[in-house]
């Protein structure tokens, strides 16, 4: 009998549950193989330790207090994982000789911020020369359609601006 056939059918004896065919050959391959009997020994002997153990009764909140305990356990690890992953990113800004990235990205920072708000600054200063010039009639000068390819006669189009 080979070694995995006869591990399997050890429980099988213990509990009585081999036919009378099987239970011959199985005891055959103990009394040949004395390596064997001395697993199927050992199993018994733990086996019959097991069965004297006495029951164990539990508290009827077991199961509660313990996934209560589980809960608890498992809410102050990810508390943990949060706490050292920003504890690692504010490392990032210091190294071992005290250096503190932080004051020399914050420069960087408001420089960025002082040079896009002076652009969009100058921006609006445009906007405002344009829109600061009055509105000067006498200085337009009218167009007619007889002066573009199209010679249908029509009242001239008054253009606004400046006719400099």
């Amino acid at each position: 009998m080979e070694y995995d056939n006869f591990v399997d059918m050890i429980g099988q004896y213990i509990d009585g549950d081999l036919s009378q065919e099987e239970k011959k050959e199985f005891e055959r391959a103990m009394n040949c193989n004395q390596d064997y009997k001395s697993i199927f020994l050992d199993i018994k002997k733990n086996d019959l330790a097991l069965k004297k153990l006495p029951k164990v009764t539990a508290d009827p909140s077991f199961m509660i207090k313990l996934n209560q305990r589980i809960d608890n356990y498992e809410s102050s690890k990810s508390i943990n994982i949060y706490s050292k992953y920003f504890s690692s990113i504010l490392n990032v800004f210091t190294n071992n000789n005290g250096f503190k990235a932080a004051p020399i990205l914050g420069t960087a920072s408001i420089l960025l911020v002082l040079t896009f708000s002076f652009f969009k600054v100058s921006q609006y200063s445009d906007i405002n020369q344009v829109s600061d010039n009055k509105l000067d009639l006498n200085n337009s000068i009218a167009i007619n359609d007889s002066d573009s390819l199209n010679s249908v006669e029509e009242e001239p189009v008054l253009l606004i601006g400046n006719g400099r």
